[in-house]
């Protein structure tokens, strides 16, 4: 004895539905979590998104994009202490 039974393109439709919010689930997984993952771990993003503050038992890791910027400024550091060494 069958409990459930559906028609033909009852069925179908609810097979698009699953693969469907399954493929939706897969790009939001792969295209949010790196986006996501780098604002709650980088206290420098956490502070660009504005949230009230970072918790302190976090660990301080940061991210790429805020590394580049830090390694920038400190270049631009030492080339401005050299210039004025230089003048």
């Amino acid at each position: 004895m069958m409990f459930f039974s559906l028609p033909a393109g009852c069925m179908v439709w609810w097979l698009l539905v699953v693969v469907g919010s399954g493929g939706l689930l897969l790009a939001l997984t792969c295209g949010l979590w790196p986006f996501c993952s780098r604002i709650l771990h980088c206290p420098w993003c956490w502070r660009a998104c504005r949230l009230p503050h970072y918790p302190e038992q976090w660990s301080s890791t940061i991210c790429r994009y805020h590394a580049r910027c830090l390694r920038a400024q400190q270049a631009a550091r030492r080339r401005r202490k050299q210039e004025a060494v230089q003048a």
